[in-house]
């Protein structure tokens, strides 16, 4: 009954969490087109020390980009768009309250140090 033994059950090499035939995405590496490759190495050199060729090639990749990413975006549902517009009327009235109490607060104690300073020199 006193039997204790520490045993491995597993796969030797196995790494916690990890599956089989699986790669994790974070360590994967990306294989960059060249394009994408000359426009980062484009985009670490100073604008001074480039050729005209050079900044119309980053221009039309960065507009290219540009235009693709909003082709591609979402479209945002009706209900998204309700919901925000009303968290951002929300957001709004409650900045304009919380200013208004702020700057009520500071002109109060403005009129205070005044009355003060008002009422010493007619003493």
């Amino acid at each position: 009954m006193n039997n204790q033994s520490l045993s491995h059950i597993g796969i030797l090499g196995m790494h916690w969490g990890r599956r089989k035939g699986k790669t994790n995405t974070a360590t994967k590496t990306h294989s960059d087109s060249p394009d994408n490759k000359k426009k980062d190495g484009l985009m670490k050199k100073k604008i001074n020390s480039m050729s005209n060729t050079e900044l119309k090639a980053l221009n039309e990749r960065l507009q290219l980009e540009r235009s693709y990413k909003e082709l591609t975006k979402k479209q945002v549902s009706p209900g998204r768009k309700f919901v925000n517009s009303i968290l951002s009327d929300v957001g709004t009235t409650q900045v304009k309250r919380i200013a208004n109490e702020l700057a009520g607060k500071g002109t109060d104690k403005l009129l205070a140090s005044l009355l003060k300073t008002a009422a010493k020199k007619v003493v």
